[in-house]
């Protein structure tokens, strides 16, 4: 009989300890492009709704709309959706998430500016 904490029913074989760990850099790449347009879109309904607080009889600001023909004049096909309450989004694949990236990077040349270090 199988405890709660079993999840085998017979002992294996051998046991093996992995020698060498080998990272799936694209895997990783992804997640981190995806969770970084999640927050921008998440900041863009930031942005629209204080706008739409501070002055509510100026015509609707639209963030969103101004990211998506960003990312789409990058070449890269890209959709966002309301669901309920969350924003959805098409996940972009390696190349596609390359090109944004490399898009986002050269027309930022120049807006950060390094820290000094201390002496």
């Amino acid at each position: 009989m199988l405890s709660d904490c079993d999840t085998m029913a017979h002992r294996a074989l051998f046991t093996s300890t992995p020698v060498l760990l080998i990272p799936d850099v694209l895997q990783m790449k992804l997640r981190v492009v995806d969770r970084l347009v999640y927050n921008l879109l998440l900041e863009f309904e930031d942005f629209n709704v204080s706008a739409q607080v501070l002055n509510p009889s100026a015509p609707k600001e639209e963030h969103m709309d101004v990211f998506v023909e960003l990312v789409s004049s990058c070449g890269v096909k890209f959709s966002v959706w309301k669901d309920e309450n969350t924003w959805c989004f098409t996940s972009l694949t390696g190349d596609d998430a390359d090109v944004l990236l490399q898009s986002f990077l050269r027309s930022s040349q120049g807006s950060f500016t390094a820290i000094p270090k201390q002496p």
